[in-house]
């Protein structure tokens, strides 16, 4: 009997000061794979600020260094093309787990995000007051550096392939309230990405014509509307359409799925002509 292998996942625990979250975000590439269309507001931002004031942000940040991966990968395969092509275009990381989180450090050096007024204790006890809801500007140079150098966990992912990527965040996220299509769009299958663009690129009109809500249309739910309109080219009802279903459909790296994906596109594009 053949043993399933997994590969070792290279990782770098680490500890970071505030300062140096507020600078990730600009070399830091959003893949859509890993994430929720969804953003966090101004709420979940503000939220999230106590919590790391207060010294409760104790989840680690999850981000991919692009060039150490590179080193592992063999020349002109897909996984160096991924890393390298990310690399030449000024990136250092790729967010794994935690986009929202550099978001909201780069919004509070922006002075976009506030912190709400209160007593935040600190190491050793201090107590650092902040008298009325204020963005960095506000502050004073001791109450900045008390912030800034407030320390935060990272895990650095330095040896992984893409796929690699794609099983971590599910990994990660298996106790998190992910739905099925946002699990399934982290896998490395020939399909997800041309379903991921498309369903981007038609998310207006799910929302003006009031099929899904806002808040579906972040999580994923017109994404597997399509992925079912695919399926319905490939198989004409033939199979029970579940979830288990859809998993297997969309677990294959390279499937005959990618053609059903054109062929169900170009019905779309040829309806559209038509309406108008």
């Amino acid at each position: 009997m053949t043993l399933p292998y997994h590969r070792h996942i290279g990782k770098n625990p680490s500890i970071e000061p505030f300062a140096n979250l507020q600078t990730f975000n600009k070399v830091t590439y959003l893949d859509e794979s890993f994430m929720s269309r969804g953003r966090w507001d101004i709420i979940n931002r503000e939220e999230w600020f106590i919590s790391l004031v207060a010294g409760m942000c104790m989840t680690p940040l999850i981000l991919v260094d692009i060039e150490k991966c590179l080193s592992h990968c063999i020349k002109d395969t897909p996984d160096w093309d991924y890393f390298n092509n990310l690399l030449e275009q000024g990136y250092k990381y790729i967010t794994c787990d935690g986009w929202n989180r550099n978001c909201t450090s780069s919004l509070w050096k922006e002075n976009k995000v506030k912190l709400k007024k209160g007593i935040y204790e600190q190491e050793q006890g201090y107590q650092l007051k902040i008298t009325k809801h204020s963005y960095m500007k506000d502050l004073d140079d001791v109450q900045k550096s008390i912030i800034d150098t407030i320390m935060v966990p990272v895990t650095y992912i330095e040896k992984a392939t893409r796929a690699d990527l794609g099983l971590i965040f599910v990994s990660v996220n298996k106790l998190v309230a992910q739905n099925a299509m946002e699990l399934r769009q982290a896998l490395q299958t020939d399909i997800a990405e041309p379903i991921r663009n498309l369903a981007t690129k038609l998310q207006p009109y799910f929302l003006i014509d009031g099929l899904i809500s806002p808040q579906n249309s972040n999580r994923r739910v017109h994404d597997e509307f399509i992925l079912d309109c695919i399926m319905y080219v490939q198989t004409k009802f033939t199979k029970n359409w579940t979830a288990a279903t859809r998993d297997v459909y969309y677990d294959k790296e390279l499937s005959s799925m990618l053609t059903s994906f054109k062929v169900a596109d170009n019905y779309r594009k040829d309806v559209k002509v038509w309406l108008k």
